[in-house]
């Protein structure tokens, strides 16, 4: 796939979540919200994205426990899942299930 195909893609990507699914997010509170842009914005073309629970907190505001919480949500609302990906101790790789990743342009 090309630059301009995969920015395109992203760009699709980008409206399907700010268009369908961030406005049927149960509880959809800003910090779950935030949250789930800053994953999108870190994930890979395959939708997985490793971001410490820290490194959210730093990135949101939010502490590292209020993290903890609202990533629970997401997998709890099928958002995320955990993408299981060699051992990397207490940092968890994530995917993004909403997203549709193909490879034909």
């Amino acid at each position: 796939m090309t630059t301009k195909q995969t920015s395109k893609r992203r760009f699709e990507q980008l409206n399907r979540l700010t268009d369908a699914v961030l406005p049927s997010m149960p509880k959809g509170t800003v910090s779950h919200r935030l949250v789930l842009l800053l994953a999108f914005r870190s994930a890979r073309p395959s939708g997985v994205f490793i971001l410490t629970k820290t490194r959210l907190a730093k990135m949101t505001g939010l502490t590292p426990r209020r993290i903890r919480g609202i990533v629970k949500d997401l997998e709890a609302w099928k958002l995320i899942a955990r993408h299981q990906e060699g051992d990397r101790g207490p940092i968890h790789a994530y995917r993004i299930t909403y997203l549709t990743y193909t490879t034909e342009g």
